[in-house]
């Protein structure tokens, strides 16, 4: 008799995790539009809904992940000026029994060289950043279909935090007045590009807001991010030269002997 209880409660928590998708991916995506390309999308008109499906092969691969801002406040001293572009990372999607998870690698810190022990040891010292998690509808032929609407509606470069530095208010996303925004949502060979347009609102908006927006308790920008193919196995990048205005892409090396400093 007492074995009864925790049987029940067990099969109430497995019953509580979402099933994998078996179905295939084209029962899930009829009568959507398709948008092909390096991550293929599907728009769902009737719900909203934004798709998208990570193909056979590109689970667990690297690729660039690039939020940027498509339209301005008015006020570029802000920070949030059109075509802001915000911190490129290399990203990847890992499979984890029935979600898919979007993770931010850390190649800022590195151990190049031959011995995978002290690569192993860099890579454990660091954090990743998991962005998100996808519940994953369909599966077929190592093909992965996830809902990204949740995600792409949501505030990827921190415009709320840039309002709440530059005293401009303490403002909130909107879901519900948050669409994407279809004419630049596209995929190309190489890349997929997905736009939205988010509204923030406030009781108290800043004295810039106010000499900008129509409306100062309720702003709406667009925002883009970009998803894009990593160069082939081979890629040599230039050699930076301080002559050309542009910064480098540094890391720290951990594989370079001790009388050398570790920063590449």
């Amino acid at each position: 008799m007492r074995l009864i209880p925790v049987l029940i409660v067990g099969a109430l928590v497995m019953g509580a995790r979402p099933a994998v998708a078996q179905q295939p991916i084209a029962d899930s995506t009829r009568g959507l539009e398709k948008r092909d390309g390096y991550f293929p999308l599907y728009w769902d008109a009737a719900k909203g809904r934004l798709l998208l499906e990570i193909p056979s092969g590109r689970l667990g691969r690297d690729f660039l992940y690039l939020p940027s801002i498509a339209t301005g406040l008015g006020d570029a001293n802000l920070g949030i000026d059109r075509g802001t572009i915000g911190r490129e990372q290399i990203a990847r999607f890992e499979r984890v029994g029935p979600q898919v998870l979007l993770v931010l690698q850390n190649p800022q810190f590195r151990a190049v060289g031959d011995s995978a022990a002290l690569a192993r040891s860099v890579h454990e010292s660091f954090p990743l950043s998991t962005l998100a998690a996808f519940d994953l509808l369909a599966e077929e032929g190592g093909r992965h279909l996830v809902d990204a609407t949740t995600f792409a509606l949501s505030d990827l470069s921190d415009v709320r935090g840039t309002l709440r530095g530059g005293d401009q208010g303490a403002f909130q996303l909107d879901a519900r007045r948050s669409t994407v925004f279809l004419p630049r949502t596209r995929a190309f060979p190489r890349n997929t590009e997905i736009e939205t347009s988010l509204t923030f609102t406030t009781d108290q908006p800043g004295s810039s807001i106010q000499a900008h927006a129509p409306e100062p308790r309720a702003i709406t920008v667009r925002q883009h991010l970009s998803l894009v193919q990593l160069p082939d196995a081979g890629f040599r990048p230039r050699r930076f030269d301080p002559r050309i205005g542009l910064f480098p892409v540094t890391y720290y090396d951990f594989a370079q002997p001790l009388d050398r400093t570790a920063r590449s």
